[in-house]
């Protein structure tokens, strides 16, 4: 053994402090401050010190595998799973239901690499698959479909300064500003790139 590879074992000994003996260059050289505490054999320095570098190797591997999930973590909390997974089960024969998928199964990167647990008829996606499902799945329509149905709440609601008889009571001000309103509406949809913030007229008083 080194004579580092002596200190870090003689120190790993918990009845051993690094002031109760002193190391020149090699087992032999080891001399025990406090007559008291033998001196281990060399053997079981041996083991121990090679014990401590499985230990070490193991727990250098389990932070690994947790850098490596908590990056595939990262990578399915920026995904829309329910939607992704509807569109790789379409895209699979399925019936873009989730034909007895657990989706919290699929939203833990523990689950995501391991067939324990998936009883779905259809094949478990990677986070490949997934985010792939992802990118081609239209995350803006169901807000486009909430934006043409407010919309479209919106002008029934003024639908009445259209009548006839309401007409004859507005002023040619009056009216321009309620056909510009109800034009703009209309035309909101076109003119609005996220569905999620559009931009309303101001409805005229």
């Amino acid at each position: 053994m080194t004579k580092s590879q002596l200190i870090e074992a003689m120190i790993i000994l918990n009845y051993v402090e690094d002031t109760d003996y002193t190391i020149d260059t090699d087992y032999a050289s080891i001399e025990m401050v406090d007559s008291e505490i033998s001196k281990p054999s060399e053997e079981d320095l041996q083991l121990i010190y090679d014990q401590e570098q499985i230990r070490l190797a193991e727990e250098a591997a389990r932070l690994a595998e947790e850098a490596r999930l908590d990056a595939i973590q990262a990578r399915i909390d920026a995904l829309d799973v329910d939607a992704a997974v509807a569109k790789y089960v379409a895209d699979n024969g399925g019936y873009g239901g989730d034909d007895g998928i657990n989706m919290a199964f699929l939203k833990d990167s523990r689950n995501i690499e391991s067939d324990k647990g998936w009883y779905s008829s259809i094949a478990k996606p990677t986070i490949d698959q997934l985010e792939t499902a992802d990118a081609a799945v239209d995350h803006d329509a169901p807000y486009w479909t909430i934006l043409r149905a407010e919309i479209k709440k919106k002008l029934e609601e003024c639908d009445f300064t259209q009548l006839p008889d309401v007409l004859l009571l507005q002023t040619q001000s009056q009216k321009d500003d309620w056909i510009a309103y109800r034009t703009t509406l209309r035309d909101l949809p076109a003119n609005t790139s996220d569905p999620r913030s559009p931009s309303w007229p101001t409805e005229p008083t």
